[in-house]
C-alpha cells in the first residue's frame, strides 16, 4: 500500500525590496496608450491642448461617474477604450500614430507626467472635450451630452467641459 501525502511547508519571506513587477508593464502600456490618444486627438493642437487631453483622461480616472470607464475599474486603458468615449479610439486613428514621430515624443512626456501625477490640470477638472467645428461640420448638430456639461475653457480647437 502506497500513501501519498503532501506536506505544506511554510516558506520564509525573502528579504529585499518589495518589487511589483506586474505594475511596470501595465504602466508602460498605459503611458503608450495615453500618448497615442493625445497625438490622435490633439497632435495638431498647442502643447496646452495636448496637456488638457491628458488632464481629461486623468480627471475621468478620479471621477466617481462609472460610465466614464465603461462601468469597469478606473484604469487608463478602460477609460480610453470605453465605448463611444474617444473618437480616435473608436475609429482606430489611435493605432495609426507613428511612435517614432516628434509629436509622439512630446505627447509621451505629457502622458508620463500625467500618469506620475506631475502634470498640472489646466482644465479645472474637465472630463470631456470636443471640437465643435468638426462635429457640426460632420453632423450638423452637437451631441446631447454637450448641453448637459459645464464649459470650462477652450484651448486651440477643443472645448473642455465637466459635469457639475
Amino acid at each position: 500500500m502506497v500513501l501519498n501525502v503532501t506536506l505544506k511547508v511554510p516558506m520564509k519571506k525573502k528579504e529585499g525590496p518589495n518589487i511589483k513587477l506586474k505594475n511596470k508593464p501595465i504602466k508602460k502600456i498605459e503611458t503608450d496608450l495615453l500618448t497615442r490618444l493625445i497625438v490622435a486627438e490633439a497632435g495638431n493642437q498647442p502643447i496646452e491642448g495636448q496637456q488638457a487631453v491628458a488632464n481629461v483622461v486623468m480627471n475621468r480616472k478620479k471621477s466617481q461617474l462609472p460610465y466614464l470607464s465603461g462601468g469597469k475599474k478606473k484604469s487608463i486603458t478602460n477609460i480610453i477604450s470605453a465605448k463611444n468615449q474617444f473618437e480616435a479610439y473608436g475609429n482606430n486613428k489611435i493605432n495609426e500614430v507613428d511612435r517614432s514621430s516628434e509629436s509622439y515624443k512630446i505627447a509621451y512626456d505629457i502622458a508620463n507626467k500625467a500618469i506620475n501625477n506631475k502634470l498640472e490640470d489646466l482644465t479645472d477638472g474637465a472630463t470631456h472635450f470636443i471640437n465643435t467645428n468638426i462635429v457640426l461640420e460632420r453632423s450638423g448638430k452637437l451631441p446631447s451630452w454637450y448641453y448637459n456639461l459645464k464649459p470650462k475653457l477652450k484651448i486651440g480647437d477643443h472645448e473642455f467641459l465637466r459635469e457639475d
